[in-house]
């Protein structure tokens, strides 16, 4: 499968997932508390912000082998503290 979008759907499971995806996997905005049932292999760009867990890259690669960029968190978020 060149590419498999399933974000914004209320999910709770990615149990019914291809396993092997050759271009971008986006699970954005679901209810997802875990990573089970995920591709085995991502050719494109793995999405998996805005769920009911904040998972972190290393979770992702630790259930997936992803060719390309790993999003945990909405891209405009920066990890450097603001102060005013």
């Amino acid at each position: 499968m060149e590419i498999f979008f399933c974000q914004d759907n209320k999910l709770k499971s990615l149990k019914v997932c291809p396993k092997i995806i050759g271009g971008n996997f986006d699970c954005r905005y679901n209810n997802l508390k875990s990573l089970e049932g995920s591709p085995k292999e991502v050719g494109g760009h793995f999405l998996c912000y805005g769920n009911s867990k904040i998972f972190t890259k290393e979770e992702v690669l630790s259930v997936c082998d992803v060719k390309g960029r790993v999003y945990v968190k909405l891209p405009w978020i920066r990890s450097k503290k603001i102060t005013l």
